[in-house]
């Protein structure tokens, strides 16, 4: 087929945006194309040269594409730029210079698909020395030989902006319609491309072999297989009741950030970052007491300066200066020595808090001037209803209701929802209760103004139009040990569970609030342990309170508690802990500012064997074999099969503590340098899980059991290939118990596997399940969204020139991004700038075709970019489109922030579908409603 006439078919393609239209294109097109070229349309139509795991890439930026126009075009670089800026589309742009060309005698050739496709390689290999000049006159020669149409979709592929609104399902749609003569083939079409992920192949198979020939296609080592995908269930006694007895495994975490701060406590601001503390400022110092800030002062740390990092039971990793000295317990000898000098697993030593006391009222009366008034009494009860909703209360002045309420679960805590009630009425006067049951939870409310706005004055964060958080008053640390005992207990009741450890925990999203509480029970000789962990992005704070003297004790004003972790901080070569230019800050105490960790996984790699030859795919059929070659060597090392695929996990371990290893080292594995030294330093361990195909027996049809049979047959013994850790049960207690060890260790969560089920590639169902650590009020999982427009900036946000983002998730039925979210929080501003740029990239004068919103955006952009969402729950609304069918709603996000950054790991339609989303939808668990205005 020419390329004129190849061209045509994407003109037509970009000028609707109706599926079924889309579909009798695509199925022309592929009828009337021939054996040797319908691999190379197939690939044009998904924007890439090949399939991702090939690495081919043209490697053409829009600098080159404008120098290689300004060529063919005979103008100046300056006159294109002009018109890009105008047009905002290098297609456009050489489409109209080339209706201002001369006309000449001599006609340009006349170039076939395959033609225009194999130059387009010969760019892409091309490497080296003079490598950019190369490319440029190629592109230039492509182009002169095209007509102005052609060189529109040219320029537009180079760039990666063809723009046609079509995805995988509807090519595949699209031929089977054009082979068989119906839609019904694409089952086994798409079969077939889970087998190899290269559609290409797939349609050229068909071409040449027919029906047939993809009914007998199988997985070649080599060719990434499309993994298997996970269903979400709520529960244990869920997972049980759809699959019955099944196999538990460990499901490990992803690539993930945490960040840490050297805290301080300022009174009336709360915990706070020394970079943030104020001169004037009262914080809680190293003598136990509250003192003023009377000078703040910086410095760039010295060229030779050693800085360590440390962690103790009481709370957070911190970094200190050397030289800072510490009072220390070394061997029952009690002695200050300089940081670097402390031996590890020693005791550090903090003073009891001399608190300044209050005066703490008996009662309180409320009045107001339309002769309101109420009385009641600070006592034990009344701090156990307070800390009940500390952990799971809401107040609130949504629709002018003045609510305070509590929530319960209904299917545990009835009992306690009534003796509340009775607690309610009596100490506050309350008969008139609201009561409802919704998404398992029970909702106790009532409505009293005054007593909200005095709730929420004290014990919420003030924040410009209202409140937010929870936290507690500075007359809290007055209080008795009765009355602190009986507000713990409350709070246990309603957050509070209990560990593998046997220890009783409590988790908060409040910083300011697990330090006040830490504070006030040192007071009475309660140590209350803290550990930030970090959830999907979001940072919570686990209290654990103390029943032991291992790692914290009391004793003569003292509190003596265990140095967890200490570390000298790298300050050379390429994985550097310490940037130069870093500053540390003297106030009362001597810190500096926060940092980050990360820890580096790899999701779901796919290894393949072929005598010592070995490749390693990502989740999203991405080579990535130069980034590990400690696994490569151990594959080749340690699988007895000549040839073999297994899946598997990635990760950094600690053998010493059996937990996932937090390292100072981000995704740059990518980089194919250093990568040896990082090696060292950083060994990772393959947790392998699966088996799809072993010296060559396809095994995906084979039942579970039997491929972790065959799996543990080949691995041998060895460091660095080891099985997945699992269970084999059909008791859901032992799967709550299973869950709950491998979330402490840092893992994501777990997922169950139907023993007798084969491995259906790029299948999502029931055969996997997983359940992933989650926290009462959120969603059970994040959801992965699709950016497909934004909106511009107001207020604030005016000056970045973009407030919000539209975010879609994925239709596999219709092969559409359905609108379920505007996001307008989670990204700093700096990030708010860089995104823009991003997405402009990719602007579109209009909706992509493949987008279904009812919302406009100001800037549409090409459904590319993938971020990973939490919301507070799913809701119905009737201003977006995901599950939305004729009158009924659609879904929407409830409070959703971003996580984290972009995922480079996910295509577009890699986003969550509409299908979970409705799944979600179903199984989502209580709401707990607790912040202003929700």
């Amino acid at each position: 087929m020419k390329f004129s006439r190849f061209a045509d078919y994407l003109e037509r393609l970009e000028k609707t945006s109706k599926r079924l239209e889309m579909f009798e294109i695509l199925s022309d097109l592929f009828k009337n194309s021939s054996k040797e070229e319908i691999d190379k349309m197939i690939y044009f139509c998904q924007e890439q040269l090949l399939p991702p795991f090939s690495g081919l890439e043209l490697g053409m930026a829009e600098k080159l594409i404008v120098k290689a126009i300004a060529k063919v075009c005979g103008t100046a670089e300056k006159n294109v730029h002009a018109l890009y800026k105008k047009l905002g589309d290098l297609g456009l742009v050489i489409e109209q210079l080339y209706k201002k060309k001369p006309v000449t005698l001599i006609k340009p050739k006349s170039l076939s698909v395959e033609e225009v496709y194999e130059e387009l390689v010969k760019i892409a290999k091309i490497g080296g020395e003079g490598s950019v000049d190369k490319k440029i006159n190629l592109l230039a020669g492509l182009f002169s030989n095209c007509s102005a149409k052609e060189a529109l979709y040219i320029a537009r592929f180079v760039l990666g902006r063809l723009r046609l609104g079509i995805g995988d399902p509807t090519i595949m749609d699209s031929l089977s319609k054009a082979f068989t003569g119906a839609r019904e083939f694409r089952v086994e079409i798409e079969r077939a491309y889970n087998l190899c992920s290269d559609l290409g192949l797939v349609a050229k198979t068909l071409a040449e072999k027919g029906e047939r020939g993809i009914k007998k296609f199988e997985i070649k080592v080599g060719s990434p297989v499309r993994m298997a995908l996970a269903e979400r269930l709520p529960s244990a006694e869920d997972i049980l009741k759809k699959i019955g007895k099944c196999a538990v495994e460990t499901k490990y975490d992803g690539l993930r950030c945490i960040s840490g701060f050297t805290s301080i406590y300022v009174k009336e601001r709360g915990l706070l970052p020394v970079s943030n503390v104020k001169v004037g400022d009262f914080i809680l110092t190293h003598n136990g007491k509250f003192k003023k800030v009377i000078a703040k002062n910086k410095r760039v740390i010295g060229k030779k300066e050693r800085i360590f990092k440390f962690q103790t039971y009481l709370g957070n990793e911190f970094k200190i200066t050397e030289g800072h000295r510490i009072l220390c317990n070394i061997n029952n000898k009690i002695k200050w020595l300089s940081v670097e000098k402390i031996p590890e697993k020693s005791e550090v030593i903090f003073p009891l808090p001399k608190l300044q006391k209050q005066i703490t009222p008996k009662k309180v009366t409320l009045r107001t001037i339309s002769n309101y008034q109420k009385t009641f009494q600070l006592n034990t009860a009344f701090f156990r209803f307070l800390g009940y909703w500390i952990g799971d209360g809401y107040s609130n002045e949504y629709n002018a209701t003045n609510r305070i309420g509590l929530l319960f679960n209904a299917k545990t805590e009835e009992k306690l929802c009534e003796e509340y009630k009775k607690l309610i009425g009596k100490e506050f006067a309350i008969s008139n209760f609201g009561q409802s049951t919704h998404n398992g939870a029970i909702q106790l409310y009532w409505e009293d103004k005054p007593f909200l706005h005095w709730l929420s004055h004290n014990f919420r964060q003030k924040w410009k139009k209202g409140w937010k958080g929870k936290t507690l008053p500075e007359w809290f640390f007055s209080i008795s040990k009765e009355q602190f005992l009986a507000f713990l207990n409350g709070w246990i009741e309603a957050d509070g569970h209990t560990d593998k450890l046997n220890r009783t925990a409590i988790t908060t999203k409040e910083a300011s609030l697990a330090v006040y509480s830490q504070l006030t029970g040192l007071n009475f000789g309660v140590i209350i342990g803290i550990k930030k962990i970090i959830i999907n992005d979001t940072t919570y704070y686990k209290l654990i309170i103390t029943k032991n003297e291992r790692k914290a004790r009391i004793k003569e004003s003292k509190v003596f508690v265990k140095i967890l972790r200490k570390k000298e901080l790298s300050r050379i070569g390429k994985n550097r802990e310490v940037d130069p230019r870093q500053v540390v800050y003297n106030l009362q105490v001597e810190d500096d500012e926060s940092y980050c960790t990360t820890m580096c996984a790899l999701h779901n790699c796919q290894i393949h064997k072929q005598g010592n030859e070995i490749e390693i795919f990502s989740r999203n059929q991405e080579r990535m074999t130069h980034m590990f070659p400690d696994i490569v060597a151990g594959i080749r090392k340690q699988v007895s099969a000549k040839t073999a695929i297994l899946e598997g996990e990635a990760v950094a371990f600690n053998e010493e503590t059996e937990e996932l290893f937090p390292f100072q080292v981000t995704i740059t594995r990518k980089r194919k340098y250093d990568i040896t030294e990082r090696v060292k330093e950083f060994p990772l361990i393959l947790f392998s899980f699966d088996l799809l195909y072993a010296d060559g027996r396809d095994l995906t049809q084979e039942p579970y059991e039997k491929r972790i049979e065959k799996l543990h047959k080949i691995i041998r013994k060895g460091q660095t290939i080891r099985f997945a850790e699992r269970i084999i049960t059909d008791n859901s207690k032992k799967i709550e118990e299973f869950f709950e060890e491998n979330v402490e260790k840092g893992a994501e969560g777990i997922i169950a596997k139907r023993l007798d089920a084969v491995y259906q590639a790029g299948a999502r169902n029931f055969n996997w399940i997983k359940l992933k650590r989650s926290y009462r009020g959120e969603l059970q999982d994040t959801i992965d969204v699709v950016i497909v427009g934004y909106i511009r900036g107001r207020g604030a946000r005016a000056k970045f020139g973009i407030g919000a983002l539209l975010g879609a998730v994925y239709d596999e039925k219709a092969d559409e991004f359905k609108s379920i979210a505007k996001i307008g929080s989670g990204l700093t501003e700096e990030k708010w700038v860089e995104i823009r740029k991003i997405l402009d990239k990719n602007k579109l004068d209009k909706k992509a075709g493949r987008v279904d919103s009812v919302l406009e955006a100001d800037v549409w952009v090409q459904p590319k970019i993938v971020f990973t969402v939490m919301a507070d729950e799913i809701t119905k609304s009737p201003i977006h489109t995901a599950g939305k069918q004729g009158d009924e709603p659609g879904f929407a996000l409830r409070f959703p922030r971003i996580q984290g950054w972009i995922r480079p790991d996910k295509k577009p339609e890699d986003a969550t579908s509409v299908k979970e989303i409705s799944e979600m939808f179903k199984m989502q668990k209580k709401v707990k409603t607790i912040s202003f205005g929700a």
